[in-house]
């Protein structure tokens, strides 16, 4: 399966799972992710950036084996000081559990730690899809009624 047919996939199955409003982000760069999480007025909610654990490595469209720590700090570098919204890494585990990690808690853990393994860091301190899901809904609720 390609990453577009993977991103697709993923887009729809957490469309259909959780009633989440996903779309494509027409200004999406080599460092801006492409997809968007939005609130129910539409505004941005947080980017999203589809992984999936092959192996022990995370796989994503952004990156190679060989550069994924140096492209995920551009990636996190750009998040942090234009994007003005969380990053969650969505990734599908090798027994099909979707995971997830905010981008913040990857920068934290790189600026204490530089050398750590990246692979290590995001596959031990993602939390299964559940226990995220359940804070994102009740923010995307709250940002409905304040509007």
């Amino acid at each position: 399966m390609s990453y577009d047919e993977y991103e697709f996939s993923m887009c729809s199955l957490l469309k259909e799972e959780y009633g989440l409003i996903i779309e494509n982000a027409c200004f999406a760069t080599e460092y801006i992710p492409q997809y968007i999480l939005l609130d129910k007025t539409h505004n941005i909610h947080s980017y999203l950036l589809f992984c999936r654990n092959e192996n022990g490595f995370i796989e994503s469209a952004y990156w190679t084996r060989e550069n994924i720590k140096e492209v995920l700090i551009s990636v996190l570098r750009i998040q942090y000081s234009q994007l003005d919204r969380p990053l969650f890494l969505i990734i599908q585990d090798t027994d099909d559990n979707i995971r997830v990690i905010e981008g913040n808690i990857i920068r934290e853990r790189l600026l204490e730690c530089p050398s750590c393994d990246i692979q290590d860091l995001i596959l031990f301190q993602s939390d299964d899809i559940e226990d995220v899901i359940m804070k994102i809904t009740k923010e995307l609720k709250f940002c409905q009624v304040r509007k």
